[in-house]
């Protein structure tokens, strides 16, 4: 991240985006501050241990997301990847026995 801070002084030429590319980066410049809204909202809301719980969901969901929209294959692997997310969110979640 430094490396990129260095060359902020340098002059650069806007990007040759198309209506597309402009679309694009709207749409991922708002859903990563949709995304970040939530989370922070969630750390207000809960406990920071309990939110970073759901980081494990990130790779699920692009896998999801994958399959469902690009038609990627499901490996078993991935499906014994899922259950144990779940089984450790399940976990997680259960109440403290003192």
């Amino acid at each position: 991240m430094s490396a990129s801070v260095l060359f902020l002084p340098l002059p650069a030429a806007p990007p040759d985006f198309t209506l597309g590319g402009w679309l694009a980066v709207m749409f991922i410049g708002l859903g990563y501050s949709l995304g970040y809204y939530t989370w922070l909202l969630a750390l207000k809301l809960t406990s920071p241990s309990r939110v970073a719980m759901f980081l494990a969901l990130g790779p699920i969901t692009a896998m999801a997301l994958g399959a469902s929209l690009l038609d990627e294959p499901i490996s078993p692997l991935f499906l014994a990847g899922l259950a144990a997310v779940i089984a450790r969110l399940w976990v997680a979640h259960l109440p403290v026995l003192r």
